[in-house]
């Protein structure tokens, strides 16, 4: 980052590492349970149709929930470290 311009840093944002709370779950991978400590992430979706003048539409399109074992610092769902599950809200 020291080797660029200050027009080009502004291409990268810099954050803090986010350390999630692990929990006790049930991975299920094509059929075979993983039971263990686990870290999950929420991803958000949205829908945007428009151009530079025009919205035509912009509203949230879905959510999901990613987990994998604590200690997991390889790949993600297609990979087969990691599965995907539809979070169910309750009050």
């Amino acid at each position: 980052l020291k080797e660029l311009s200050f027009e080009e840093r502004g291409a990268y944002i810099l954050m803090q590492r986010i350390l999630p709370k692990s929990q006790a779950a049930i991975l299920t991978r094509m059929g075979v349970p993983t039971v263990g400590e686990c870290v999950s992430e929420f991803g958000f979706f949205a829908c945007f149709v428009g151009d530079a003048t025009t919205t035509h539409l912009s509203e949230h399109g879905g959510h999901l929930v990613r987990s994998k074992l604590e200690g997991v610092d390889e790949g993600g769902v297609a990979a087969g470290y990691a599965v995907i599950s539809s979070p169910f809200l309750m009050k």
